[in-house]
């Protein structure tokens, strides 16, 4: 199977710390994809989205600075014994607030547009909406 990298960067008005809470809390997680989510917020933690259409671990985390989680989803053109990578980078942006980075890594070539722009689609910009209606998450 052939694999890709897709790389991203997304500015946020919101500080590194609250976009972390928003990925990392069940709570906030479900709010702004408005879909079931159970996020273990701790190293070798299981997490789930989107009503278990994506599960994964979480393999690194640094408040504020770094997500790094194995991730797959559960669809029809992913191989079940397949997990790609994926890697949150948070840094402070002066003029925006937070930049993220985002890295996907070992991700199946036959679906990787559809994934680059389901990013988008579904967590960056409903992201982005939510910390408008919220503001800084604790």
């Amino acid at each position: 199977m052939e694999t890709v990298t897709i790389r991203q960067e997304i500015d946020f008005e919101i500080s590194p710390m609250s976009v972390y809470n928003a990925l990392m809390s069940s709570e906030h997680h479900a709010a702004f994809t408005e879909a079931e989510a159970d996020v273990e917020n701790e190293e070798g933690g299981k997490f789930q989205a989107y009503d278990g259409y994506i599960i994964g671990e979480n393999i690194q985390l640094k408040p504020g600075e770094k997500i790094i989680q194995n991730w797959r989803a559960i669809e029809e053109n992913w191989p079940e014994d397949h997990w790609s990578r994926i890697e949150f980078h948070l840094s402070d942006n002066e003029e925006e607030g937070t930049r993220l980075i985002f890295v996907q890594k070992d991700l199946p070539k036959i679906i990787a547009e559809s994934v680059s722009n389901g990013w988008h689609k579904y967590y960056w910009k409903p992201m982005k909406s939510y910390f408008k209606a919220k503001g800084e998450l604790t």
